[in-house]
C-alpha cells in the first residue's frame, strides 16, 4: 500500500496583541512541540538494530524503536501544530510518518524490530517465546527469521488513531483503508464471548502464540486476563471509541462495546461503583486496602504502584470516550461514580492523585493529573455533571509544577535553567521544579494531548452562540479572551463575529445568582441571565468588547497531606503556597499571585482555521 507522507499543512494566521500575563494554553502547546521534537535526529533507518528516533525531550536518552511511542508523539505534535502554527523541527513529522508507514506489515498490523533492545523496554525477546512475524508466520524470536514483531493491541490502536488523524488533515482515504484492514484483523483476534470480549496477552502482543491456542478468536484454553494484565484494555477502548466516532466503523463500534463490558464486569479492574480494584503481585487488593495500606505494601516498587493509578484512570477515560461516542448514559454514569470516588482520594488543595497519597513530598505523577483533568472535561461535556472548576483548579495548580514553559509568570521566583524550557518534570515534585528526571515519552504525549484538549474545550461556537467553559486566555476566529485571573476578577471578550449570546461558566467561589458578578458591553452595564452555573449575556457584534467582573478572594485552608498538616494559601482556583505546619520546605511559592494588578505582555497569536475533537 502506497502512502503520501507529506506533512499536513498548517492552516491559520498570526496577529499581534497586548494581553494579560496570565495562563495561556498556547504557550504550553508550543513548549510541548519543542519537548516532543527537539531531541529527535531527523534521520531514520528501518534496518537499524536499535532504530534511530530519539523521542525523549527529558532524559536525552534515545528511546528505541517503538511504534506506540511514535504514534503517540505524532498525534500530539500534529494537534499542537494546528493550535500554535509552530513549524519548529517540522522535518521530524515526515520522519515519524514514514516510520509508521514502513511499520505496516503483511500481517495487516504494525510491527517493530525485535533485535537487541529495539523494543524500547528490553522486553521483546524475553516476553514472547513465539510470535507472529511480519511475514504472517509463527516464529521463535531467536530462530533467525524473526526481525519484526507485532506490538500490543494498544500499540496497534495508537497507530490506527495516528493514521485517522492524518486522514482528517489531508482527507487521503489510503489512511482509512489501512486502518480498516487493521481493524478487521483485530476483530479476528478478539476473543468473543458474546456480550463481552477481550484480547489475550494484552500487555505482550496481539498475536502471541496465536496459532497454538486453537480457533482464531476463541482463546483456546488460555486464561482470560484479569487485574494487572488487563489494564491496557482501557487505552484500547479509548482508541477504538475515538475511531468509531470519527469514521462510524462498525467493527470499531462492536469491539469497543465488547471491551467496555469486559472492563466494567469481567476484568476485575473496577468494582460495580467504578472504584479501583488492585492486583498487586497477583493477590486481589480492594480499593480501600490499597489506600489505607499504601506505605505497608512491600511487594513492589513505587513505579509498580504508580502504574495502577494511571492505568485505572485510563480505563475510566476509555469508558468515558465510549459513552461519548455511543451516547451511552449508563456507561457515563458508571464513569461518573468512578471519577467521584477517585476525586475523593485526592490530596486537598492540589489534587495529587491517590497513588501518591503516601509520598507526595517527593513525587508528582503527570499522567495521572492529565487523566483526571480529561475525565472532568469529558463528564462535563457529556452533561452528567459539572466538573469544570475541578479541571480549572488542577490545570492552574499543575501546569507550573510538571512543565517548564517557554514563558510563565509562575516561574518568576524559580531559578530554572534555559535548557529546561518545555521539559516535562515527570515523577518529581514541586520541591524540586528544576529536576527533569523521571518522565517518559508517553508522559509527554499524554500531557501534550491534555493541553490540546484544554485549548479545544475552553470554548465552543455553534449556531452563532458561544459557550465559555474555562476563563483562560484564548484566541479564536470568533473571540479573543483576556483573563486577568488570578490577579483580578475580570475577563474581557473581544468579539470577532456576530454572537446571539455568550454562556460563561462562573467560578465556584461565586454564589449562584450573586449580584457581585457584573457585566458591561462596550463599557455600558449589560444584563446577565443565570442558567445554573453559567450566565447568559445579551447579543454582541463584531468589534464589541464584553467584560465580566467579580471578586477573587484569597483564603487560607488547613488540611493533611500524607499525614502531615499543611496550610494552603489560595487565590481563586490558584494555589499560591503550601506550608508545612510541622516545619519543612514550603511548596508552590507563587506569592506574586497575591498582587491586585495584572502584568501585561505583547504576543504573536496564531488563529487556527481547523481543530479536531480528539
Amino acid at each position: 500500500m502506497m502512502f503520501a507522507t507529506n506533512i499536513p499543512p498548517i492552516k491559520g494566521y498570526r496577529y499581534e496583541r497586548l494581553v494579560p500575563d496570565t495562563i495561556d494554553i498556547a504557550d504550553y502547546a508550543e513548549s510541548f512541540v519543542a519537548t516532543l521534537t527537539a531531541t529527535a535526529t531527523g534521520e531514520y533507518s528501518r534496518s537499524s538494530a536499535t532504530g534511530s528516533l530519539p523521542l525523549s525531550g527529558v532524559s536525552m536518552i534515545p528511546a528505541r524503536w517503538n511504534e506506540e511511542a511514535l504514534a503517540d508523539s505524532l498525534q500530539s505534535v500534529l494537534l499542537l501544530r494546528d493550535v500554535t502554527g509552530s513549524e519548529l523541527n517540522l522535518n521530524i513529522d515526515r520522519v515519524w510518518i514514514q516510520a509508521l508507514v514502513d511499520a505496516v506489515g503483511s500481517g495487516r498490523l504494525w510491527y517493530s524490530p525485535v533485535v537487541g533492545d529495539a523494543g524500547g523496554h528490553g522486553e521483546t525477546k524475553t516476553l514472547r517465546a513465539q510470535i507472529r512475524g511480519q511475514d504472517g508466520q509463527i516464529h521463535a524470536v531467536d530462530d533467525g527469521h524473526m526481525d519484526y514483531a507485532c506490538g500490543s493491541v494498544s500499540n496497534v490502536v495508537q497507530c490506527i488513531n495516528a493514521f485517522s488523524l492524518l486522514y482528517l488533515h489531508d482527507q487521503d482515504l489510503q489512511w482509512l483503508k489501512c486502518c480498516d484492514v487493521a481493524m478487521a484483523r483485530l476483530g479476528e483476534l478478539c476473543v468473543d464471548k458474546g456480550g463481552y470480549g477481550y484480547f489475550l496477552d494484552s500487555m505482550e502482543g496481539a498475536e502471541t502464540r496465536f496459532q497454538s491456542v486453537g480457533v482464531p478468536g476463541s482463546g483456546g484454553d488460555r486464561k482470560m486476563p484479569t487485574g494487572y494484565p488487563a489494564l491496557r484494555a482501557g487505552s484500547v477502548v479509548e482508541g477504538l471509541s475515538r475511531y468509531y466516532r470519527i469514521t462510524n466503523c462498525t467493527v470499531a463500534e462492536k469491539l469497543s462495546r465488547k471491551l467496555a463490558c469486559y472492563l466494567m464486569h469481567h476484568a476485575q479492574i473496577l468494582d460495580g461503583d467504578g472504584r479501583f480494584l488492585c492486583d498487586h503481585g497477583g493477590d486481589g487488593i480492594s480499593a480501600e486496602t490499597f489506600i489505607s495500606g499504601f506505605n505497608q505494601l512491600s511487594s513492589g516498587s513505587e513505579e509498580d504502584l504508580g502504574s495502577y493509578c494511571h492505568r485505572h484512570l485510563r480505563c475510566l477515560v476509555g469508558l468515558a470516550e465510549f459513552a461519548l461516542a455511543n451516547q451511552d448514559e449508563p456507561v457515563g454514569q458508571f464513569v461518573k461514580k468512578g471519577f467521584k470516588w477517585a476525586r475523593a482520594q485526592l490530596a486537598p488543595f492540589i489534587g495529587v492523585p491517590l497513588q501518591f497519597a503516601g509520598c507526595f513530598s517527593s513525587t508528582v505523577g503527570p499522567c495521572d493529573v492529565a487523566d483526571m483533568i480529561w475525565l472532568a472535561m469529558m463528564l462535563s461535556k457529556a452533561g452528567v455533571g459539572d466538573y469544570w472548576d475541578d479541571a480549572d483548579r488542577w490545570i492552574r495548580c499543575h501546569l507550573g509544577s510538571v512543565l517548564h514553559p517557554q514563558r510563565d509568570s509562575k516561574f518568576e521566583s524559580v531559578q530554572s535553567a534555559a535548557g529546561s524550557v518545555g521539559i516535562l518534570i515527570g515523577r518529581k515534585g514541586a520541591e524540586s521544579p528544576g529536576d527533569s528526571r523521571g518522565a517518559y515519552p508517553s508522559c509527554e504525549a499524554t500531557w501534550a494531548r491534555m493541553i490540546y484538549r484544554v485549548w479545544y474545550h475552553t470554548l465552543e461556537f455553534s449556531d452563532n452562540a458561544m459557550t465559555i467553559h474555562l476563563l483562560m486566555n484564548r484566541g479564536s476566529r470568533w473571540v479573543d479572551i483576556d483573563s486577568y485571573l488570578p490577579y483580578e476578577g475580570r475577563v474581557d471578550f473581544y468579539l470577532k463575529d456576530f454572537c446571539r449570546y455568550l454562556r460563561i461558566h462562573v467560578p465556584q467561589w461565586i454564589p449562584t445568582a450573586s449580584r457581585e458578578l457584573r457585566c458591561t458591553l462596550n463599557g455600558q452595564p449589560s444584563v446577565l441571565e443565570w442558567q445554573g452555573r453559567y450566565v447568559k449575556t445579551q447579543t454582541a457584534h463584531d468589534g464589541d468588547r464584553l467584560t465580566i467582573t467579580f471578586p477573587v478572594p484569597s483564603r487560607v485552608e488547613v488540611g493533611k497531606v500524607s499525614g502531615r498538616e499543611y496550610a494552603a494559601v489560595l487565590k481563586g482556583n490558584d494555589l499560591v503556597k503550601l506550608d508545612h505546619l510541622e516545619g519543612g520546605v514550603p511548596l508552590y511559592q507563587y506569592n506574586h499571585l497575591l498582587r491586585h494588578y495584572t502584568p501585561w505582555r505583547h504576543i504573536s497569536r496564531f488563529d487556527a482555521y481547523r481543530a479536531f475533537g480528539w
